[in-house]
């Protein structure tokens, strides 16, 4: 009888940096048939959850890990301050790498992580998980549809409001995490921008924050910003730690339709004149199943598929100058803000 090719072992991966984000993507490589190996954290606390929710090994830093182990793929999900050095260490051996954003806490660090990301043949790819939501995949597919006909991009108003919630101690610290809401929630905003403004430069940026002795003296509690694009277009974002209710919300209106799309529950609607609303198709309504997504087209191109609007570090370098064009540019407002949300 004719032999059978063997199939392909699974992709050995190990994770760095075993916090909430860590354990997700965790998650997400084993839905995907990835073989999570091995993690890295210097938190005890961290390593034994991490233990309890996967089985596998852990090491107090990451150059353990990756002598013991040999992953051939890693996650850097450890905070913005060490991604340099634990994509450094990763890109030397030659390995794929998924980086969770911010890619840095400055934008002259960020540089050194896209340079060296674009020194190696190996897959790079960053965490802006959003692309992956099912209602926004749906959106940017249907806003690129010349059948649709639906005109320019006129205005697009982004939400990321966590809900009343401190930021997680090591976001309050510039030195750590380079920033708050705009750094840290408003650079997804960013991303999903440049994903619907395509080859429309944005021309015009201004910031408004507030900090919060409630959240950090030093970093944001909230932030908005303001951008246009060389075409027109006029950018609404907002994000604040403190919000009185959580809300994930996209809109964008087109000379000759409009599309709403939410995160809790996941969803989107397409309005135009005269004809019924057209809702996404969705197969689930956990917001996290984002991430899922994400990381397995991770796995995919490290395995040898070729990627499809995978986020790349030149994507996270963009989205940094952004980023870093808006605090150049902001404003303080001098007293609190209501928040609405």
């Amino acid at each position: 009888m004719p032999e059978h090719p063997a199939s392909p072992a699974p992709l050995r991966v190990g994770v760095i940096g075993l916090g909430r984000m860590g354990l997700l993507h965790a998650r997400g490589y084993a839905a995907a048939g990835a073989e999570v190996v091995a993690g890295a954290d210097p938190s005890p606390a961290a390593r034994a959850a991490f233990a309890e929710a996967t089985g596998a090994r852990s090491y107090p830093s990451t150059a353990a890990m990756l002598e013991a182990e040999g992953p051939a793929a890693v996650s850097v999900a450890s905070p913005p301050f060490a991604h340099l050095d634990d994509v450094r260490r990763a890109v030397a051996l030659g390995l794929h790498v998924l980086c969770e954003k911010p890619l840095a806490p400055s934008t002259a660090a960020a540089l050194e992580i896209v340079e060296l990301a674009r020194q190696t043949p190996s897959v790079f790819m960053v965490a802006f998980f959003n692309r992956f939501l099912e209602p926004v995949a749906w959106t940017l597919r249907r806003l690129a549809d010349p059948a649709l006909d639906v005109g320019a991009v006129r205005s697009i108003d982004i939400c990321f409001n966590p809900g009343p919630q401190p930021q997680r101690p090591w976001q309050a610290d510039r030195a750590v995490s380079g920033g708050g809401p705009i750094l840290n929630n408003l650079i997804h905003a960013v991303d999903l921008v440049r994903q619907i403004c395509v080859d429309d430069p944005v021309v015009d940026a201004v910031a408004y924050t507030r900090t919060d002795p409630r959240v950090s003296r030093e970093v944001e509690a909230d932030g908005y910003g303001l951008l246009r694009t060389a075409a027109g277009t006029v950018v609404r974002l907002e994000s604040c730690a403190l919000a009185a209710r959580r809300r994930f919300s996209l809109r964008i209106e087109c000379e000759r339709a409009a599309f709403d799309v939410s995160w809790n529950p996941p969803g989107a609607t397409l309005s135009r004149p005269g004809r019924q609303p057209e809702a996404a198709p969705v197969s689930t309504t956990d917001p996290l199943a984002r991430i899922d997504a994400g990381v397995a087209a991770f796995v995919s191109a490290a395995c040898g598929v070729p990627p499809t609007g995978l986020p790349t570090h030149d994507d996270a370098w963009a989205a940094t100058q952004l980023v870093d064009l808006l605090y150049r540019s902001s404003v303080a407002f001098p007293a609190p803000l209501p928040h609405g949300g």
